[in-house]
């Protein structure tokens, strides 16, 4: 753990779905014009981008008071669940102090802000008043808030674990790593995609190294360890199936998307397995370069990372 006694960083953080759901039943037009004034451009980004109501004034405040009724439970279950947010509050400003250290030029987002969404809307999102988060995404996957049926045909059953609070955190940091590897250059290749992966991973891992790798990773426990003890299957299927230089995309993104588990390594491996072993590549290389910083690991070509790394699980 680096020495952070000298990184200051002054990130506030915001109730905004405190405010938003304070007061009247009946939401009008003073209350917007108020929310406007106190919370600047992201009540217009709430409404229109989260919420999606339309731009005329009357309909938008229809479909917000439809919002506000449905939606009330939640927040006051939010309440309960979140309590002050102070918890999670200090684990992103550890992780801002971290990226600051790291990349002393990024600039950290402007607050924290904590709202209430749809649950088939957005959970994370960057915006220019600051890093916000939904907490309907995380209110623990027994919440009564999933039971419902539009929620269930969104979310496929694999990925009902991760509505919990231990997941949020890490969310919304891998947005800010998203951001400082935006640059990234690559090219359609499956070992582009999985050393990219790998790297962002890398990073959310030292941002966040008080984080288990099940939740950075989002496999289950299970999933990982079976990763781990068969590390070296892994990498000799890719190879003798000569998939590292594809690039057709129905052949790379099923190694690098979201899914219950990869087939052909079985029902018990995780998806995205592409994660996993672009990740341990990263490893390899970093192990084998003593005096390099992750600024240097984010601009390395994929292909000198992958030969100087000489990985072989």
């Amino acid at each position: 753990m680096p020495d952070l006694s000298g990184i200051k960083v002054s990130v506030p953080l915001i109730r905004f779905e405190q405010a938003f759901f304070k007061g009247d039943s009946v939401f009008t037009a003073s209350n917007a014009d108020e929310l406007d004034s106190l919370f600047g451009s992201f009540f217009p980004d709430f409404l229109y981008g989260v919420l999606n109501v339309p731009h005329q004034s009357d309909s938008a405040l229809y479909y917000t008071n439809l919002f506000r009724n449905e939606y009330l439970p939640i927040q006051l279950m939010a309440d309960k669940k979140f309590g002050n947010f102070k918890d999670y509050y200090k684990q992103l400003i550890e992780a801002f102090r971290l990226i600051k250290y790291y990349f002393p030029s990024y600039a950290l987002p402007p607050a924290v802000i904590t709202f209430i969404g749809p649950t088939t809307g957005y959970m994370n999102i960057l915006t220019q008043q600051g890093m916000a988060i939904g907490l309907q995404g995380y209110m623990g996957t027994d919440a009564s808030i999933y039971q419902n049926p539009i929620f269930l045909d969104t979310y496929p059953s694999y990925m009902k674990r991760r509505f919990s609070p231990e997941f949020l955190v890490a969310d919304a940091v891998r947005n800010l790593v998203d951001e400082i590897t935006a640059a990234e250059v690559s090219d359609a290749t499956l070992l582009s995609g999985m050393i990219t992966a790998g790297k962002k991973a890398y990073l959310l891992s030292r941002f966040l190294p008080n984080q288990a790798d099940s939740i950075l990773t989002g496999y289950t426990q299970k999933q990982l360890q079976g990763c781990y003890d068969n590390e070296q299957i892994i990498w000799d299927f890719f190879l003798r199936n000569s998939l590292p230089y594809q690039t057709d995309p129905q052949t790379v993104m099923p190694f690098l998307h979201d899914a219950p588990n990869t087939p052909e390594l079985g029902m018990d491996s995780p998806g995205n397995i592409g994660l996993f072993v672009g990740w341990q590549i990263v490893k390899k290389w970093m192990a084998e370069q003593s005096a390099t910083s992750l600024q240097m690991l984010v601009s390395k070509p994929y292909k000198e990372l992958f030969t100087e790394s000489k990985y072989k699980p």
